[in-house]
């Protein structure tokens, strides 16, 4: 499957944040231009996003940037989420069959 334009903008700019926690990790001040060239990089994919940000169509809920600022992983969320859906669709489905049955013993009752 081909990325689109987003994806692969969002998969750099992640992809040279953990290059930069490695060189972090291992500091050394003999190495500290690429890490100024890093900082520039990411920059620049930041600044990337931001221009481009009115081509792109995405929503997230702002529940799962909450989360997400938290440091909690984003498909627990969606699993969660997904679990409320089903349990409303349950619900849901329970008061279609009561008001179905209703209406058979009130046609009953009726006619």
């Amino acid at each position: 499957v081909k990325a689109n334009p987003l994806e692969k903008t969002v998969q750099g700019a992640i992809a040279r944040l953990s290059n930069m926690e490695n060189m972090l990790e291992d500091f050394d001040e003999g190495k500290q231009q690429d890490w100024f060239e890093s900082i520039n990089g990411y920059i620049g994919d930041l600044g990337n996003l931001l221009e481009h940000r009115g081509e792109w169509d995405v929503e997230l809920p702002l529940e799962m940037i909450r989360r997400l600022d938290m440091g909690e992983n984003p498909d627990v969320y969606v699993k969660q989420l997904l679990e409320q859906c089903m349990t409303a669709n349950q619900l849901s489905k329970g008061r279609v069959e009561v008001l179905q049955e209703f209406h058979r013993e009130l046609g009953a009752a009726v006619g």
